[in-house]
């Protein structure tokens, strides 16, 4: 009996597995399709920069932000002050 349940749990567990890659699959063609993909490996590529680019956004809110303001320009724009 308890090899039974063993190998049903073992089934169970392949099958929601396939069932998670079929429909995670599907979501990426529906994507793929929406926003004329070339290929689903474009769409993953796509999903980690923007992942990582909202990452960099969310430190860069969290912590401190040190800047150093730099002017450049040439002659033709500087302003003579009144002495």
């Amino acid at each position: 009996m308890l090899i039974v349940v063993s190998i049903y749990l073992a089934i169970r567990c392949h099958l929601l597995q396939v069932y998670n890659y079929l429909r995670q699959r599907n979501k990426l063609d529906e994507i793929k399709n929406e926003k004329h993909y070339s290929s689903r490996s474009e769409v993953i590529r796509d999903a980690i920069r923007a992942y990582l680019s909202e990452y960099e956004i969310s430190n860069f809110e969290k912590g401190n932000l040190t800047a150093n303001p730099i002017l450049l320009f040439g002659k033709r724009y500087l302003v003579q002050w009144p002495h």
